[in-house]
């Protein structure tokens, strides 16, 4: 997202990036990566030969009102709840070290307040007859839970698996929902079976979502941006957040020049820059 101020900022990022000498790095995602990491993610994102039509995007941009950020959790985020499980650090997976039965875990999620969630992507191994189960939930204060969206393995859309040589990437898409860190906490509940050699593995687990701004008022509280005035919903949700509150008491001046000093202060506010306290 861009935007035009009446002077310009100029932001220098350097990223230095070091590899083992061995590996061979390709570039992705604007990021030196390994060839080989690389081609065996694009193998299983291959897997799924149909997706929803506003599916996210790996490869583009994560922040703001229109591309799609996400929250990644792996073996090692998560918790038991029962059976014994184990993380496997050269295979980067979680296992169930039972002989038989369903273990089950669950995976923190923690999203932006206000953000919009509608897709839930899961990469795990199975080679049992038994498919894992598995649903993405949001946790109440007083102990209650609900289940915003199921993640059992389905033949048909919004949930997808595909299929490779036991690994699998499900892909959830049958829901829509606002987060709210007020009402409660979310997170992913798993129960993995095993039978003998048969048995299921964790690799990771991604819940995509967008940024959004809060819906308009029924009242304004600038007498110069009225009810259904250009960007009376962006202005309201701007002084709601605390990073402007108009020119006056009762007016915001739309029309009026930003200075560099309000601007400053506007960039300041809105991503709560600071310097660090003297130790």
């Amino acid at each position: 997202m861009k935007r035009s101020f009446s002077c310009c900022l100029y932001f220098v990022a350097v990223a230095v990036i070091a590899a083992p000498a061995a590996a061979e790095l390709v570039e992705f995602a604007g990021q030196l990566i390994d060839e080989a990491e690389l081609a065996e993610y694009e193998a299983m994102i291959l897997q799924t030969e149909t997706e929803a039509v506003d599916a996210p995007d790996p490869e583009t941009p994560s922040w703001g009102l229109v591309n799609w950020s996400s929250w990644n959790m792996g073996p090692s985020n998560a918790t038991t709840r029962g059976g014994v499980l184990s993380y496997n650090q050269g295979g980067n997976s979680l296992e169930y070290n039972g002989t038989t039965g369903t273990a089950s875990f669950t995976l923190p999620v923690h999203l932006p307040q206000g953000a919009l969630t509608s897709f839930v992507y899961v990469w795990y191994y199975d080679n049992y007859a038994s498919n894992p189960s598995m649903g993405f939930y949001r946790g109440t204060q007083t102990g209650g839970s609900s289940l915003l969206q199921s993640m059992d393995c389905g033949a048909s859309s919004p949930n997808l698996c595909a299929w490779s040589g036991g690994n699998t990437r499900g892909s959830y898409s049958g829901f829509s929902h606002t987060a709210n860190n007020w009402l409660g906490h979310y997170y992913i509940l798993a129960l993995f079976p095993k039978s003998g050699a048969s048995e299921t593995r964790l690799y990771q687990a991604t819940v995509w979502y967008k940024l959004q701004i809060s819906p308009a008022p029924a009242s304004a509280r600038f007498n110069d941006v009225p009810v259904g005035a250009q960007f009376f919903r962006e202005i309201e949700a701007l002084a709601d957040s605390g990073i402007t509150l108009g020119c006056t008491a009762t007016n915001y001046c739309p029309g009026t020049a930003v200075t560099r000093g309000q601007m400053a202060a506007f960039l300041a506010r809105a991503f709560g820059l600071a310097w660090p306290a003297d130790q």
